[in-house]
């Protein structure tokens, strides 16, 4: 029977086809390592590529662009398995200022296929392919096809001998899938940062020719070839960063004299924090934590620049019947809530894209804290009586500066969880870093809780038995109140320009004054008693509309230009040392006591213990008397590195302080308000 299976395999064979597509810049064709095949049995299948010169294929990775191929296969009659696209070593193609990975000339894209164990000899399995590229040269083109093969099925004897025509082709590619690589892999401790390393051991000293292609989104353009150094068997290969991209992982192809090994590794964890409890903790505990750090986070001074606000709308209260005091407390509690809502969406939109937020992040924006400051600003002067809103408007305008209904009330509510972001109260801080790190649906459980501790003081004022009576009684001192109470609201503008100087530079506040300047200008036009045109007021408008863009796309520019590129605290000063995880982690290992502050100059808590702790000559004795080495991170502007080394601490608001003593990488988180007494202490 086998001579017999033999003598008629030829014959068989005769009846396998496949298909090819041709374009003008490649032809594929499916084949298959062997021409027949045996019910059960494993083979490779693949997708040959004849590519027109100048033009390339890419890579798992592409680079910094490009698209790799994708298939989808299916065979008739059902049962085969297929694998994902296996891809050969690839070569450098770079472009300009890119770096892209792929192939010239000619490629081989396979599939590990096992065929149905149902099948019997005699029959025939077909395999179909929808196959997508990406060709490029100078432009890129999307090419697609339908290609499909029939092979005949014969018993396992005869598939052995049914050898294809395209054995050599298998053979050559087969040989350029990448190895895993045989040693250990580790990555760098600071490779968040200015450098990456990877460490690979053991490689043999003889090695000449060295490359390293990243598989992971480590877009090569970022990185300088990389430094090389050996110790023995131990090869390293160090990468500078142009720009800052955050590593989370490294993983790719190691070339040691043309033969590729393929490696990965995760991120090596960052040191431990100790805690009150080694523990999880409960949902209940976070929950209370929660509430008490939203009621506590009305005393921080952060609150201020709604002061005038809330105290206006308190007096307001005088007079009225407890069902309006109340539904005005209610439309408070619900403006603060609905804020905390809209975080919590924010949470999980920014989860599903691999990000982190943190508390005050819309601070970290320029254009945010721009438009914050115009916003007080023309509050103020609304207070002062430089402008009032007639019509349509008169409710909106008035629940702005003299927080009149519930619209006003709402839209308090709003204004002072914005402004309570500059702040991370005690018991806040904790439970910020556990909702960020719980399902979107305990996030923002979390999060109602904290803004219900926030409110609650208003609301409970509004249940009081006798709230009205306890108010004075309305009168001409109220406008005199009502334009004194505009003065916080200038100070925190001031306050506003100063983040926005130290985080773009004095050209974006000029940019901002000259908006507050177009927007004061309409408002004078549009009070003006003297008779105006339709024609005039519409000059007028876009006049200003125009000025205002212009003023934000400057801003944004100098944004572009100067605050990403900010590496330095401008408040790291007596000693303190710019962050980062390897100096952290040296200092570290050396034994000294290693004090880290996580700020922000938009943070009024970190402000405050600057102020009353850190500037005083009794810290910076101690600091001299413990040899204790301090480093400092700026969050004023979005740093990612700072992010995922807060994460892992589980906080996402500044402050944050953590202390390491003795070499011991498990760091203590300190209180969010701190004492000379309390660092005392802790250095003990």
């Amino acid at each position: 029977m086998r001579f017999l299976a033999a003598l008629l395999l030829p014959f068989s064979i005769a009846f396998a086809s496949s298909e090819s597509m041709t374009t003008p810049q490649t032809t594929v064709t499916l084949i298959t390592e062997r021409e027949a095949v045996a019910p059960g049995e494993s083979m490779k299948i693949g997708f040959y590529f004849q590519i027109k010169p100048e033009w390339h294929l890419y890579w798992k990775n592409p680079g910094d662009s490009g698209l790799p191929p994708r298939v989808e296969l299916e065979s008739a009659p059902d049962g085969s398995q297929f694998s994902d696209l296996i891809f050969t070593q690839p070569v450098r193609i770079p472009f300009k200022t890119q770096m892209n990975f792929g192939y010239e000339k000619e490629a081989l894209f396979l599939v590990d296929w096992k065929a149905p164990s149902s099948v019997q000899p005699g029959e025939s399995i077909r395999v179909d392919a929808k196959l997508k590229w990406l060709i490029c040269k100078e432009e890129c083109l999307p090419g697609k096809a339908d290609l499909s093969i029939s092979l005949p099925v014969v018993d396992p004897q005869a598939s052995k001998n049914a050898n294809g025509t395209h054995e050599a082709l298998f053979k050559k590619y087969t040989a350029q899938i990448p190895a895993a690589f045989e040693g250990t892999v580790r990555k760098g401790e600071d490779a968040s940062l200015a450098q990456f390393t990877l460490a690979f051991q053991p490689v043999d000293p003889k090695i000449r020719k060295i490359d390293l292609l990243p598989e992971t989104e480590m877009h090569y353009s970022l990185f300088s070839a990389p430094k090389i150094e050996r110790t023995g068997d131990e090869l390293r290969l160090t990468f500078t960063q142009k720009e800052f991209k955050h590593l989370t992982e490294a993983a790719g192809l190691l070339i040691l004299d043309g033969k590729a090994y393929s490696f990965r590794i995760e991120d090596r964890p960052t040191p431990s924090v100790k805690t009150e409890s080694s523990e999880s903790p409960s949902l209940l505990l976070m929950l209370l934590f929660a509430f008490v750090g939203g009621l506590i986070l009305n005393l921080m001074p952060c609150i201020l620049p709604v002061l005038s606000l809330k105290a206006l709308g308190i007096v307001h209260h005088a007079g009225q019947r407890k069902q309006e005091i109340r539904a005005e407390g209610w439309a408070f509690t619900w403006g603060v809530l609905a804020s905390f809502w809209a975080f919590g969406i924010l949470i999980a939109i920014f989860k599903l894209t691999g990000q982190t937020l943190g508390w005050g992040f819309q601070l970290q924006s320029p254009i945010f804290v721009s438009i914050l400051s115009i916003l007080f600003f023309m509050m103020a002067l609304n207070l002062f009586g430089f402008f009032e809103l007639g019509g349509r408007i008169m409710g909106v305008g008035s629940s702005f500066a003299r927080i009149e209904g519930k619209l006003g009330s709402f839209f308090t509510g709003v204004l002072t969880t914005v402004a309570a972001t500059p702040c991370s109260a005690p018991f806040m801080g904790t439970a910020l870093g556990f909702a960020l790190s719980q399902p979107v649906s305990i996030s923002i459980l979390v999060l109602t809780f904290l803004g219900a501790g926030l409110a609650f003081p208003y609301l409970l004022f509004a249940y009081l038995p006798n709230a009205s009576k306890i108010l004075p009684r309305p009168g001409a001192w109220m406008e005199t109140f009502r334009q004194f109470l505009g003065f916080p609201l200038i100070a925190t503008s001031i306050w506003l320009w100063y983040v926005l100087s130290e985080q773009s530079g004095f050209a974006a506040v000029g940019s901002t004054l000259v908006a507050i300047l177009a927007i004061s200008y309409l408002i004078w036009i549009l009070k003006s008693k003297r008779p105006q045109t339709l024609l005039m007021k519409i000059v007028a408008l876009g006049t200003v509309m125009l000025a205002g863009f212009t003023a934000l796309q400057s801003l944004r520019t100098v944004h572009l230009s100067s605050g990403l590129t900010k590496n330095s605290p401008a408040h790291a000063a007596d000693g303190w040392k710019p962050w980062s995880m390897n100096a952290m982690n040296s200092s570290i290992a050396s034994g000294k006591p290693v004090l880290v502050n996580l700020t922000a100059d938009w943070c009024v808590t970190c402000k405050v213990n600057e102020k009353l702790v850190f500037s005083r000559d009794e810290t910076r004795e101690l600091f001299k008397q413990k040899h204790v080495d301090a480093y400092v991170g700026d969050w004023t502007s979005a740093d990612p590195a700072i992010t995922a080394y807060m994460e892992k601490l589980g906080r996402n608001s500044v402050p944050v302080y953590v202390l390491y003593k003795n070499g011991d990488k498990n760091g203590k988180i300190l209180p969010q308000l701190l004492s000379v007494e309390l660092l005392k202490r802790e250095f003990e």
